[in-house]
């Protein structure tokens, strides 16, 4: 979609799920399974740059789209037709008002789950339609990748759960980066508040920095976890790790920005197998 940050700059969602119909909004099985209605923007992707929280989205009506941001109507409006029986299903955009007037946007686009819709879209007025689901660098990537969530949309119970244990204040008292340990970790007050899915860092005990949005997945072993930067230097970069807590300690270790390889083992030490490039031993207040 071509929304504010979409043009400028995801995560892979669970579960593949069916729209069997040709009827382009209203036609469709399942609640949470139909294109009609309020989608707000999660993640969205582009050459390897993640947002989220940008608080865009997209309201489709009958066989008309507009695009919102924080709820409210952007210029950008038109029609739109899906090609529900090819594979990858396709939408295809024409914008009537705003800045892409006259123009088409091409996509593919897939529900991972109730209330979940991912769309790998073409670049405005392209021909060029992507073949994957995918904003990284790559053959028929999208520009970006969308993940957009309606009100249908629940967090999986374990998820649910994870995060309510997670919340709080969390000091970190030792930290390796770039190989090695910092010094005085644990006496320069740094950490970071968790509530719901939202992360913010802090420092000197309690002057707030920057913000991300992070994802877990209590379910693998070790379990998984991912960050998005929203707010500070690593805006739009993410990180993936593994995590474990016990008690009021909680241990991560995450990959480089932007990494693609999950550290297997908690520690951030230079050559030690499946280290992290970021590590962080951390107590909650």
């Amino acid at each position: 979609m071509a929304h504010r940050h979409l043009v400028i700059p995801f995560l892979a969602a669970a579960l593949l799920m069916a729209w069997s119909s040709h009827e382009p909004a209203r036609a469709g099985g399942k609640a949470g399974e139909q294109l009609e209605g309020n989608w707000i923007l999660w993640r969205s992707i582009k050459s390897g740059d993640t947002t989220a929280d940008s608080g865009e989205g997209i309201l489709i009506e009958g066989k008309t789209f507009a695009t919102t941001l924080r709820g409210k109507a952007l210029a950008e409006k038109g029609s739109f037709s899906t090609k529900a029986d090819a594979d990858p299903k396709e939408i295809d955009l024409e914008y009537a008002v705003g800045r892409y007037k006259g123009k088409k946007q091409l996509g593919i686009y897939r529900f991972t789950a109730p209330g979940q819709l991912e769309i790998s879209w073409g670049e405005p007025g392209s021909d060029k339609r992507p073949t994957k689901f995918t904003g990284k660098l790559a053959v028929g990537a999208g520009v970006p990748l969308a993940i957009y969530r309606s009100s249908d949309f629940k967090l999986p119970e374990p998820v649910a759960k994870e995060l309510k244990a997670l919340e709080g204040k969390w000091k970190i008292v030792d930290m390796h980066r770039f190989g090695r340990a910092e010094k005085n970790a644990a006496s320069r007050g740094e950490g970071f508040l968790l509530e719901g899915e939202d992360l913010q860092f802090f420092y000197g005990g309690s002057t707030k920095g920057g913000k991300a949005q992070y994802f877990v997945d209590p379910t693998t072993s070790p379990k998984q976890i991912e960050i998005v930067n929203t707010v500070g230097q690593e805006r739009y970069k993410s990180r993936i790790g593994i995590y474990r807590m016990k008690g009021n300690k909680l241990e991560i270790s995450f990959s480089a920005l932007n990494g693609e390889t999950r550290p297997t083992a908690f520690t951030g030490v230079k050559g030690t197998p499946g280290a992290g490039d970021l590590y962080w031993l951390c107590e909650k207040e």
